[in-house]
């Protein structure tokens, strides 16, 4: 991995952070969908880049796991 890499991936990281801080920050004030699409649209937002990173999968798990305790209530 070059550096270019590392800072393309430091800067990707630093975006969904501030993303889901963002969401984080409303949370409690979301219904379950609410919160699932708003991880979704993070999620679509990011670069092809990145669409297979590790943090990409646990975000898409993350809205899997709210979705599917949202449907058991």
């Amino acid at each position: 991995r070059s550096d270019a890499d590392d800072s393309r991936r430091r800067n990707f990281l630093s975006r969904m952070i501030a993303d889901l801080e963002a969401l984080q920050a409303r949370f409690d004030k979301l219904s379950a969908a609410e919160a699932v699409a708003l991880l979704r649209d993070i999620q679509d937002s990011i670069d092809e880049e990145f669409a297979e990173d590790p943090v990409v999968e646990h975000l898409a798990a993350c809205a899997n796991e709210i979705q599917r305790l949202s449907a058991r209530s």
